[in-house]
């Protein structure tokens, strides 16, 4: 499959994703079956659809992501595209009712609403990660630089994490203003090294910023967040 195709297909599958994201409820089941349709008949897609389902359990998957009160995508971009695509799938033949897990997962004060933050907590993640995929942020490791530029998918990902974290440090009154200066300091630090160095300035600076934060328990499950998905980009 050359790039060009594939990036074709993909432009083809954010159009239908978008479409879908722009519906209502109602309208789901017709815009998910398209979806679905158009993978299929894309040897481009399917080709890296079939790629991210080796060695990725769906079915694990899918108890983790809804193991808690809310659904959790997998941090990797390659499970993150096997467990959406076998959730469409899972949909679309009414294995699972999307109109019960919506309101089990997805809460609101209508059935719209909560569509609304499907699309925007699954369908929006799973077209960045068919994206990093399509880069080979997993599937190409071996082929890489030893330095090379963290791809787009993995800062995507991974700067939500360091903004909400930033946010927890600036509104914790129990940190002295030095920690709070430092642990500010080492998340802008990780922050501007994902955007503009090698995974190498990376691994040293998320090294600083452990040292720093590792005794911070507020910050404990982002930390580990963060960690868990620079380790599926082989970036640790």
């Amino acid at each position: 499959m050359s790039k060009e195709s594939a990036q074709q297909a993909y432009a083809g599958l954010v159009n239908r994703c978008n479409k879908l994201k722009k519906s209502k409820f109602i309208l789901s089941g017709a815009q998910i079956a398209g979806i679905l349709k158009y993978i299929a008949g894309s040897p481009d897609l399917i080709g890296y659809v079939s790629k991210c389902n080796v060695g990725t359990d769906y079915r694990r998957e899918l108890r983790d992501a809804l193991a808690g009160e809310v659904f959790r995508m997998p941090s990797g971009s390659k499970a993150a595209v096997a467990l959406v695509t076998g959730l469409l799938y899972d949909f679309d033949r009414n294995v699972i009712s999307l109109h019960q897990f919506l309101r089990t997962y997805f809460k609101a004060d209508d059935i719209d609403r909560s569509f609304m933050l499907f699309c925007n907590k699954v369908i929006t993640p799973y077209v960045l990660a068919f994206k990093g995929v399509l880069e080979g942020g997993e599937m190409d490791d071996d082929n890489r630089d030893p330095d090379y530029a963290a791809p787009d998918s993995v800062k995507e990902t991974i700067v939500p994490y360091i903004t909400t974290l930033t946010e927890t440090v600036v509104s914790d009154a129990s940190l002295t203003d030095e920690e709070r200066d430092d642990y500010v300091t080492m998340l802008e630090g990780l922050y501007l090294a994902l955007e503009s160095s090698g995974v190498k300035l990376v691994k040293v600076v998320w090294m600083g910023l452990k040292a720093v934060m590792g005794d911070y328990r507020s910050g404990a499950s982002y930390l580990r967040s963060i960690e868990k998905i620079m380790r599926n980009y082989a970036m640790l």
